[in-house]
């Protein structure tokens, strides 16, 4: 059990910072929508939270092989990466939870299901019970990445196999990116934030784009 505290001192210092920018995101989004119920604030907060730190998780990999030149690709495991990763898991795990008070009076099958006219139920297919049908893919992805962000699982499943489970974290960010841009059109978001998001988009496609690139060139 104590092996689980004894990650060393960089790994630490890594979750305090973590855990102090959720401290800071909750803080921004209370200034930036004052009024909300403590809800609705922490499942904005948490969701936008977790969307940038898995963002940012697929700016790491370009970043350390840029830095190092001589380096042809990078490890199986980053520890900034793996740990930046369990802060996205735990956020964004956090804003499901709170997400599913806020709209409905929180009655969580009124997020994916609409009541039929003869009596049952049928799927909700309009924009929110689509992006909520996506952001469902988006948490149970996000869960088999939290769950195996271990060194138990690092070496129970050996680096390759490890690795391949890790990649998915594209998928994830493809659902977390199409989950928000529904829920921004649904609510009306403000435009700002939006753009916020295409702008992160745009980030991670030209740092892979350039990770890649400098790959393939040093395999040469």
């Amino acid at each position: 059990m104590l092996s689980i505290f004894n990650i060393g001192r960089q790994r630490w210092i890594t979750h305090c910072v973590l855990a102090l920018l959720t401290v800071a995101a909750v803080f921004a989004s209370n200034i930036f929508w004052p009024g909300l119920t403590i809800e609705h604030l922490l499942a904005d907060a948490l969701g936008y939270e977790s969307l940038i730190l898995i963002v940012f998780t697929l700016l790491i990999g370009p970043w350390q092989l840029y830095r190092d030149r001589r380096r042809k690709r990078n490890p199986v495991n980053i520890n900034l990466r793996r740990d930046t990763g369990i802060w996205a898991g735990f956020t964004g795990v956090a804003h499901v939870l709170f997400g599913f008070t806020v709209h409905l009076g929180g009655d969580i099958k009124l997020y994916f299901l609409q009541p039929r006219a003869g009596g049952g139920w049928d799927p909700l297919i309009n924009l929110f019970g689509v992006s909520n049908y996506i952001g469902l893919a988006a948490t149970l992805v996000l869960l088999v990445l939290l769950l195996i962000s271990n060194d138990f699982f690092l070496k129970k499943l050996t680096g390759p196999r490890w690795k391949l489970l890790q990649q998915s974290n594209y998928i994830l960010v493809a659902l977390a990116v199409v989950h928000t841009f529904g829920y921004q059109f649904t609510i009306n978001r403000e435009r700002i934030m939006t753009a916020l998001v295409i702008a992160m988009v745009l980030l991670v496609l030209t740092a892979q784009f350039i990770g890649l690139s400098m790959v393939r060139a040093r395999r040469r």
